[in-house]
């Protein structure tokens, strides 16, 4: 049984890695969750598609929910809660003890914002590095690496 009971999460504006606890170097994968943002308003808007919440309405006002974010920054904040949505339950279900973040810098921010205290007070270690393109065990090699300097 794995006794690390760290939670990874790496994170960019649209795609979140878990991983959960970190495996032995040459070790086999461990078990990881990927959560991926759905397409929403700035895809949308570059193919072409108004945006729900930034389309103006027909009687020249703004929808209830409008607020004074670019689309894009909309976007990461709703990724976030979606993220921040599924490591709650999973709190909840004492499923980790810790969390250790790699965020790239941009979103880095906008997690400090959109993320609870509850959640964000499991957060024992923040990295302004943006990891999620690497392969599994140059991901875990890199968490090594960063987490012994």
């Amino acid at each position: 049984m794995n006794s690390d009971r760290n939670w990874y999460v790496i994170i960019n504006s649209h795609r979140a890695r878990i991983l959960q606890g970190l495996p032995k170097p040459h070790s086999p994968a461990g078990l990881e969750i990927v959560l991926q943002a759905p397409e929403r308003h700035v895809r949308g808007i570059i193919a072409g598609k108004p945006g729900r919440a930034f389309a103006p309405t027909g009687n020249g006002r703004r929808p209830a929910r409008q607020s004074h974010q670019s689309p894009q920054r909309a976007d990461q904040c709703e990724f976030l809660r979606d993220v921040s949505d599924f490591l709650n339950s999973a709190l909840r279900d004492q499923n980790f003890d810790r969390l250790v973040l790699f965020a790239s810098p941009s979103i880095l921010g906008v997690w400090r914002e959109e993320v609870p205290d509850s959640l964000q007070a499991k957060v024992t270690r923040e990295f302004a590095k943006n990891l999620v393109r690497l392969p599994y065990h140059s991901l875990a090699d890199a968490i090594r690496e960063a987490l012994s300097s």
